[in-house]
């Protein structure tokens, strides 16, 4: 009885066997190129805004009116601040007055001047008195360029009594108030310009041969991506970590912040030359680095040398071919000599 269940239960797995067998896996593949990669260094940086301006009064008086506050944007050109003027309008009104006064006499004694030079000509006058009536008009002419000064004073002083903004820029603090005393010299506000940003990271010293004035960088803020330029490279180290000062200059926009991180991709070695693929298809097997190829329903493990990678690609070197089929997709779940159908 037992040998009748042995049997049967073998004719029946007998039976099952072709069922059992692997289907193949299903994979999707790319043609191998040749390309080359530059090598990349990452490298982490501060967003500085270089151009920040203390705005000073180039005038004393009462503030009248304040048009700004802090975290306010402005352009250049904007007017922030204004203080009175009352008492300037009248000191150039009285000003203006002595100097058309002065203006006057000047032309009465030069018509004199004219008339005693024709009577010394004449002879009818002493050299000493044309030569006193001739110094009165000099010592006018000398009065009436101190008037003009004086004047030209006041009228710039009056301009300066109203404070504009210096370049485009967002207000970080406010530092007076409508009713108070401002003296010449007093900082009213401070202002940063936001559109001219430089990122600040340091680098050790084997990435210096590798750096350029005007050497183009890839960074990114917060998640975008931003065009650099490197527009500096500090030549004296950081006491305690060896590095140097790299400065890279961006085009900001509103977006950005000062202090904020930023992250540096530096190229090391130019370009590798090689097998160009997705860094995707890169897989381990057995603690070797490979990658599957698909020829005749196959697949094969092909073991590789990683040259250069970076987020989206990698540069490979391997007994490939330029053509072969890639595995795209489904290498997970690959071994060597694996049966794969291709889906499109």
């Amino acid at each position: 009885m037992i040998k009748k269940l042995i049997f049967g239960s073998f004719v029946v797995f007998s039976f099952l066997l072709p069922s059992l067998e692997a289907k193949p896996i299903a994979i999707n593949i790319i043609p191998i190129k040749k390309g080359s990669l530059q090598q990349e260094e990452n490298f982490v940086g501060n967003v500085v805004f270089k151009e920040s301006a203390n705005i000073a009064s180039q005038s004393s008086g009462i503030v009248n009116e304040v048009n700004f506050r802090a975290g306010q944007k402005v352009k250049k050109g904007d007017k922030l601040l204004s203080l009175n003027d009352e008492l300037l309008q009248k000191d150039i009104i009285t000003k203006q007055a002595k100097l058309d006064q002065a203006l006057y006499v000047l032309e009465k004694k030069k018509k004199e001047l004219e008339r005693y030079k024709n009577l010394l000509d004449s002879q009818s006058i002493p050299l000493q008195q044309y030569e006193n009536v001739e110094y009165d008009v000099k010592s006018q002419e000398a009065d009436i360029l101190s008037l003009q000064a004086q004047l030209d004073i006041s009228i710039l002083d009056l301009k300066h009594k109203v404070i504009y903004a210096p370049f485009d820029g967002v207000i970080v603090e406010q530092k007076v108030h409508p009713s108070e005393w401002v003296n010449t010299g007093e900082v009213v506000a401070q202002i940063l310009n936001t559109k001219d940003v430089e990122i600040i990271a340091d680098v050790p010293s084997f990435m210096i041969n590798h750096l350029a004035l005007d050497q183009k960088v890839n960074v990114k803020i917060n998640n975008r991506n931003y065009k650099g330029v490197i527009v500096a490279l500090i030549p004296k180290a950081n006491i305690s970590s060896r590095n140097f000062p790299l400065y890279i200059s961006i085009k900001g926009d509103d977006r950005l912040l000062d202090g904020m991180a930023a992250s540096i991709k530096l190229g090391v070695n130019g370009q590798n030359s090689g097998f160009l693929i997705p860094r995707d298809c890169i897989i381990q097997r057995g603690g070797k680095s490979g990658v599957f190829i698909a020829k005749d329903g196959i697949a094969r493990f092909v073991p590789i040398e990683v040259l250069s990678i970076n987020r989206a690609n990698a540069l490979i070197q391997g007994n490939l071919k330029e053509g072969e089929s890639l595995v795209l997709r489904g290498q997970d779940r690959l071994d060597d000599g694996s049966q794969v159908v291709v889906i499109q």
